[in-house]
């Protein structure tokens, strides 16, 4: 899986990760974006340099930090800038 490839994607619009969450197991689909278009990306969130990809839960609100080895699959489906 290019991660790289994602964390370009988040920042252009919209992207559907499917990953398993460490603590129950449970598969989730949801929608991601780091597109400043759409949202206020703060500092310590476009710095971050950690192994894991923080982005952001449109439907939620809130910021999620995701482990790489959890994504089962995701799709761009934004529009790119």
């Amino acid at each position: 899986m290019d991660l790289d490839k994602l964390k370009e994607k988040l920042t252009q619009g919209i992207c559907l990760i499917q990953f398993e969450s460490a603590n129950s197991g449970t598969i989730y689909k949801r929608e991601y974006t780091l597109c400043e278009r759409l949202m206020d990306v703060p500092n310590h969130i476009k710095n971050y340099q950690g192994d894991n990809i923080l982005c952001y839960d449109l439907e939620f609100r809130k910021w999620e930090d995701i482990k790489p080895n959890s994504i089962l699959n995701w799709k761009f489906y934004g529009k790119e800038t």
